[in-house]
């Protein structure tokens, strides 16, 4: 069977958690993924901007990276990026022909899903191409995600949201458990802003932190300068061993997103290296991505420490590597490069820089600017993202109206993530994509009027292109275009736009 179709086969068994058929499957391949230093991050929104900065920023300092995302938006070559750059077809099957042949050699009737079988393959392909690091986003929670068979360098949590409650939990503690099943003994956590505006920011905080202790791991906390001095206090209560605060501050945009980032340390004064020392070193600066929002300072920040606490690790075993390649071409030519700069904090900064600049991704808040109409193409779709797209909104474009384009999956709340849009938008347009599990029109219709009213102009079109057209011809003077909902409705979108028009992207 040819290697995508067999692929596409696994599509129709759904989704199935737990690491039972994962673990078994890596076995038989070898377990690639324990040669190769690696990054997990898991959290409702924001693990895919955090991971692709963190993969662009280890690149810029010289490591050969693999970046792991899901969902892929046109092609699934998508998902598995090294240096910045899609496999190709060819390296796509060799590697899922592989997980094929070893799943074969199973003897059990539970075979791996389509995710599972994509995230083996991820590793192999990192192995059989010799990448120093994988960056791996998690595909839905993290306990129980097949991702989680990494032994990481590092983990991050970028935050905490309502959504796949039926699968990880009816409430947000209940979520950041599962997240922070991600968290391995002696490795180092970066945890988001979580439950930002919740009441329950303190237990989903509290249940991280705990889980941090428990395994003896050191934790840094993204943070505003309002909850400096509170997180202190929970750090310090927590028996984590070590910690830092990174301050997100002096917010500003230009078609990106700059921010200041400062180090907070805590009380302890160690003189020994640690696994957060090179961001004592380093941290403190002003940074910027192309990646717009507020929300993507604090992603930035994430993955700027993400980076740092892997780089060393990750850095030690190229050099390793390098020597022994490097001995070896001595015997045989008689002489060994240079394997590598020293660390230091100027340098590593400002390649650091270099890196952000450079991240490229699509479907967040990304802007496009057409026959003089502004359209902002979104794959937000739940609560958190839903306030995030708010104030970005209220932000770049005040005084601006909104014609929405939207199509959800039937597993979504259209009502908790339109309630936050409320005041600005002025025309719907509902679609459905060519999915098995897009959500019904009439069933999206009944969010659309809970959460924004029935007073405004509201359209059930039939297929995509008719209701592009419908809403294209709204954009335009005070109204600007969000199409949102799913990232589904944005590779869609994507094909139509490329095929009709020349677009001006500000990312």
């Amino acid at each position: 069977m040819d290697p995508m179709e067999y692929l596409d086969s696994l599509d129709t068994f759904g989704m199935k958690m737990g690491l039972g058929r994962i673990k078994p499957l890596l076995e038989q391949m070898g377990n690639p993924h324990r040669r190769i230093p690696s990054v997990i991050v898991a959290g409702t929104n924001g693990k895919g901007s955090t991971c692709a900065m963190c993969g662009s920023v280890l690149s810029s300092l010289g490591l050969k990276v693999l970046l792991y995302t899901s969902p892929h938006l046109t092609a699934v070559n998508e998902r598995i990026e090294i240096d910045g750059k899609p496999i190709s077809s060819d390296k796509l099957k060799e590697g899922i022909t592989k997980v094929k042949e070893a799943s074969d050699r199973i003897e059990s009737p539970d075979k791996p899903t389509y995710f599972e079988v994509l995230t083996a393959a991820a590793f192999q392909i990192g192995s059989d191409n010799d990448v120093d690091v994988i960056v791996a986003e998690v595909g839905l929670g993290g306990r129980l995600d097949a991702t989680n068979v990494l032994d990481p360098q590092v983990s991050g949590i970028t935050s905490i949201s309502m959504d796949h409650n039926h699968i990880l939990g009816e409430d947000p503690v209940s979520i950041a458990k599962e997240k922070a099943g991600i968290i391995k003994p002696s490795v180092p956590v970066i945890i988001g802003p979580v439950c930002v505006g919740s009441l329950m920011v303190k237990r989903c905080l509290r249940t991280i932190l705990t889980t941090a202790a428990e395994n003896g791991s050191e934790a840094v906390l993204i943070s505003g300068s309002r909850g400096i001095e509170l997180e202190k206090r929970a750090l310090e209560e927590s028996g984590v061993p070590d910690w830092r605060i990174i301050e997100v501050a002096d917010i500003s945009y230009d078609w990106g997103t700059s921010a200041d980032l400062r180090i907070h340390r805590s009380g302890s004064k160690s003189v020994m290296e640690t696994d957060l020392s090179l961001l004592d070193r380093v941290m403190d600066g002003r940074f910027t991505t192309p990646l717009i929002g507020r929300h993507q300072a604090w992603n930035m920040a994430s993955a700027v420490a993400l980076s740092l606490v892997t780089y060393p690790v990750a850095r030690a075993k190229k050099r390793m590597l390098q020597g022994i390649r490097g001995d070896m071409n001595k015997l045989i030519r008689g002489a060994a490069g240079d394997i590598g700069d020293p660390i230091d904090g100027d340098p590593v900064r400002n390649r650091i820089r270099e890196g952000l600049k450079r991240t490229k991704l699509k479907a967040r808040f990304e802007v496009r600017e057409i026959e003089g109409k502004t359209l902002i193409l979104d794959g937000g779709h739940n609560v958190e993202a839903g306030w995030a797209t708010a104030r970005t909104l209220n932000e770049l474009f005040p005084g601006k109206k909104v014609s929405l384009l939207i199509s959800m999956m039937e597993d979504k709340n259209p009502l908790a993530y339109l309630s936050p849009l409320n005041e600005m938008v002025r025309s719907v347009h509902i679609t459905r994509i060519d999915n098995k599990r897009s959500m019904d029109p009439d069933l999206l219709l009944a969010g659309v009027v809970g959460a924004l009213g029935d007073a405004r102009s509201i359209h059930i079109g039939g297929d995509i292109e008719g209701s592009f057209k419908d809403w294209f011809d709204e954009i335009g003077g005070d109204t600007i275009g969000l199409a949102s909902g799913s990232f589904f409705l944005y590779g869609e979108l994507s094909r139509i736009i490329d095929n009709r028009y020349v677009s001006q992207n500000h990312q």
